[in-house]
C-alpha cells in the first residue's frame, strides 16, 4: 500500500496470478474507459469556415450556427449541454442546478442530431434517472445527471403540433435551451419567454433550408453588430478536410443538389434569395432620407386589414425617379385610426371638432389607392373600409389588383435607367417595408412538386406594404410640371432653332440621338432665362 492510500501491484507478479487479473481487470478497464471518455476527447476547430472554437468561447446570450450537412454543428452543440450538465464549460460560469431543453422541429430531428452525440458523452456513471423512451422512437423524455454543480435535468421536446408544443414549455423556468434545426416561430417566442426569470441562454443548430422569418432576423441582428447574438457558419468541406466525414459520399451527394441546394446543404447559406419575387433589389434600392421638395408629385396606398394595416407613400421627382419616402404599418386598428393617423402624417391640420383640414403646408396627394375588395359593403351590411374612408374626407380608388402585372410594374421600376439609376429607391429608415421586401417569396408549385417549380402567385404572408407598392406602381406614376416651372417650359420650348448633325447610324439608334440632342440643346436654350433652375438631372426625360 501506497503512502497516498493507493494499492500498488507488481507487473511481473500480477500476471503470474490468474485469479489476480481476473480481480483487478474490470477495474482497470473502467479506469481506462472514463480517462479516455468521449466527453474528453472533443478538440472544438478552430477554422474560421466551422468555427466550433469560437461557438464555444462566445458569450452571447443567443448563438447561431448555420451550418451544412455533417459540418460539426451538432457534435458543438452536444457538447455545449454536456458541459453545462456537467457543470465544466471551460469558457462560462453554468448556473447550479441546471435545466436544460434540447428542442427540434420532431423527435426524428432530435434522434438523428444531437441526442446520438449526448448519449456517447454523457458519462453512464454519472446518469442518475431516465424518463420513459418516447412511443416509437428511441429517446427518453427527459435525463437528470449528477453534474459537479448540482442535479442537471435536461427534456426533449418536439414542436409538432404548433400550439399543443407551445403548450408543452409553458410554465417553464430554464436555463439552457438547444434548438436543433428550424422550429415554428411561436414556439421560438415561448422558449424566449421560458428563459426570462433565470437569464437562460440558447443556443440554435439549423442547416437553414427553410430559412424561417425568425432565423434570418437572428442573422441580420448578429451581422448589424448586436451583442446579445452572435452567428457562425459551418461549411461540409471544411469537415472534410478536418477528416470528419468520407469523400466519395460527399460528392455523391453534390452530384444529385441544384447549385441553390447546394449552397444550403453544404455551405449553410441561408435562403435569403431564393423564391425572392424581386430578386433585383439590392443595396442600390435604398438611399438616406432626404427632404421632398414641397412641387414633387406624391402617390399614396393602403391596404387595410383587421389584424394588420399598411400605407405606402411614394413621391415622383422632376426626373422621373420614385423614392418610397414613408410608411405606416399598425395592428388592429379602425380604419377611422388610421385616417387620423395619416392626415396626422400628411400635415393635415385638426379642427376643434375633429374635422381635418388641407393646409398650405400640407403633402398634396395626387391619387390614393386602397384595395379594390374594400368597397361595398361586408356580410354584417356595414360599409367595408374604401367607402368609410370616402365618407371621412379622404376619397381612394380601386387599385388594379393584378398581382403579376403589379409585380411586372415594380420588378420594371426595380431595374437601372440609362443612368444607371433604379427607378425606384426607398428611404432606408422604412423598417417594416425592407422587412417585408427580403421576404416576399413564391410558394412552392404543389402540383408536381418533383420539379422544385415556384408556383406563380407570392406567399400571403407579410406582404401588406408590398401590396401597396404594387397598387401604386401598377397604377402608374410620373411627375407632372406644376403651370410655370422651368420643366414644363422646357417642354414647351422652341424646337425650331437647331438641327441635329447628321451621323450614319441605325434607324433606332438615330432616334434615340435625336431625342438626346434634344434635350441637350433645349436646356442650353432656356438657360439664361432659368439660372437658378434646380432640376437638371441625369437621365432627365427633358
Amino acid at each position: 500500500m501506497s503512502p497516498d492510500g493507493y494499492l500498488v501491484v507488481d507487473p511481473t507478479e500480477v500476471s503470474k496470478e490468474r485469479e489476480l487479473i481476473e480481480l483487478i481487470l474490470p477495474y482497470c478497464q473502467e479506469y481506462l474507459s472514463r480517462q479516455n471518455h468521449p466527453s474528453k476527447q472533443y478538440t472544438p476547430d478552430p477554422n474560421p469556415d466551422r468555427n466550433q472554437l469560437g461557438f464555444h468561447q462566445s458569450q452571447a446570450a443567443i448563438r447561431l450556427a448555420e451550418g451544412g450537412n455533417q459540418s460539426g454543428k451538432s457534435r458543438a452543440s452536444a457538447q455545449e449541454i454536456f458541459w453545462v450538465m456537467d457543470g465544466s464549460h471551460p469558457y462560462m460560469d453554468t448556473p447550479p442546478e441546471p435545466r436544460l431543453y434540447l428542442v427540434s422541429a420532431e423527435y426524428r430531428t432530435i434522434q438523428v442530431g444531437i441526442y446520438r452525440h449526448l448519449v456517447k458523452i454523457l458519462p453512464r456513471w454519472k446518469i442518475r434517472r431516465i424518463g420513459s423512451r418516447i412511443p416509437n422512437f428511441d429517446i427518453p423524455g427527459f435525463i437528470e445527471y449528477e453534474g459537479s454543480k448540482g442535479l442537471a435535468r435536461i427534456d426533449f421536446i418536439s414542436g409538432e403540433g404548433t400550439e399543443s408544443a407551445r403548450r408543452k414549455v409553458q410554465a417553464a423556468e430554464l436555463d439552457f435551451v438547444a434548438i436543433d434545426e428550424e422550429i415554428d416561430s411561436a414556439m421560438w417566442e415561448e422558449i424566449l419567454a421560458r428563459l426570462l426569470t433565470r437569464g437562460g441562454k440558447v443556443i440554435i443548430t439549423a442547416t437553414p433550408y427553410r430559412s424561417d422569418p425568425w432565423i434570418l432576423d437572428l442573422e441580420d441582428r448578429a451581422k448589424s453588430g448586436a451583442k446579445d447574438v452572435a452567428f457562425f457558419q459551418f461549411d461540409t468541406q471544411a469537415a472534410l478536410r478536418a477528416g470528419h466525414i468520407d469523400k466519395g459520399a460527399l460528392e455523391r451527394m453534390e452530384a444529385i443538389l441544384t447549385p441553390e441546394e447546394k449552397e444550403i446543404r453544404i455551405k449553410g447559406q441561408s435562403r435569403r434569395s431564393y423564391g425572392l419575387v424581386y430578386p433585383e433589389f439590392g443595396d442600390e434600392h435604398a438611399v438616406d432620407p432626404f427632404e421632398i421638395p414641397s412641387d414633387w408629385n406624391r402617390y399614396c396606398a393602403i391596404d387595410p386589414g383587421a389584424r394588420t394595416a399598411a400605407v405606402l407613400w411614394i413621391a415622383v421627382a422632376p426626373n422621373q425617379k420614385a423614392y418610397i419616402y414613408r410608411e405606416l404599418y399598425v395592428h388592429r386598428t379602425h380604419i377611422y385610426q388610421i385616417a387620423d393617423m395619416i392626415f396626422a402624417l400628411e400635415g393635415w391640420k385638426q379642427s376643434a371638432d375633429g374635422q381635418w383640414h388641407l393646409t398650405d403646408k400640407a403633402e398634396k396627394i395626387k391619387i390614393r389607392w386602397i384595395d379594390p375588395s374594400e368597397f361595398g359593403q361586408n356580410t354584417t351590411g356595414e360599409p367595408k373600409s374604401g367607402n368609410l374612408l370616402s365618407g371621412y374626407g379622404m376619397p381612394c380608388i380601386p387599385a388594379r389588383n393584378n398581382v403579376e402585372y403589379g409585380i411586372a410594374q415594380v420588378k420594371r421600376a426595380l431595374l437601372p435607367g440609362l443612368d444607371g439609376v433604379p427607378t425606384l429607391r426607398a428611404f432606408n429608415t422604412l423598417e417594416h417595408y425592407f422587412y417585408e421586401l427580403r421576404r416576399y417569396k413564391r410558394g412552392r408549385d404543389t402540383r408536381d412538386p418533383q420539379k422544385k417549380e415556384r408556383s406563380d402567385r407570392p406567399i400571403k404572408r407579410d406582404d401588406h406594404l408590398m401590396d401597396c407598392k404594387r397598387y401604386i406602381m401598377a397604377g402608374g406614376v410620373e411627375y407632372t410640371a406644376p403651370a410655370g416651372s422651368y420643366i414644363e417650359a422646357l417642354a414647351q420650348a422652341d424646337r425650331s432653332t437647331y438641327s441635329m448633325p447628321e451621323f450614319q447610324v441605325s434607324s433606332g439608334m438615330e432616334e434615340r440621338m435625336r431625342k438626346h440632342w434634344d434635350r441637350i440643346m433645349l436646356r442650353q436654350q432656356l438657360a439664361k432665362k432659368y439660372p437658378s433652375r434646380v432640376y437638371s438631372p441625369v437621365g432627365s426625360e427633358f
